[in-house]
């Protein structure tokens, strides 16, 4: 579920969850992509400060639906807005504050890296 805003110089700034730390952590990273000329990706920006642990969501009796197994429900809510100079603003729900069963909103505004060289 990312979300994708243009950019001032025509990129897209693209913010997502990802559990690349470990398969019970979530954590929301962005990068500046483009599709001009082939596809081409900056450097990955870890955007949360601490870890989100899947164990610290919301835990449904078996038989709700869920996001997460075993019954961990996570609304993975996350949007993004570019800035006239080029920032990423990004605002996300997650756990990192370890209260148990809250999700809190959070919100960055980064200047992500420039893309990659073209080749």
């Amino acid at each position: 579920m990312p979300s994708v805003s243009v950019l001032p110089d025509g990129s897209l700034g693209v913010a997502f969850y990802d559990r690349r730390n470990g398969p019970w952590e979530l954590d929301v990273y962005a990068a500046r992509v483009s599709f001009d000329g082939g596809f081409h990706a900056s450097t990955n920006v870890r955007i949360t400060q601490g870890t989100s642990p899947v164990g610290d969501i919301l835990f449904l009796k078996p038989g709700h639906s869920s996001c997460f197994y075993p019954g961990r429900f996570f609304g993975d809510y996350i949007g993004t807005a570019a800035e006239g100079n080029g920032d990423l603003c990004i605002v996300w729900a997650d756990t990192q504050a370890h209260v148990y069963p809250r999700t809190d909103i959070w919100f960055a505004r980064v200047r992500l890296p420039l893309l990659n060289a073209r080749r």
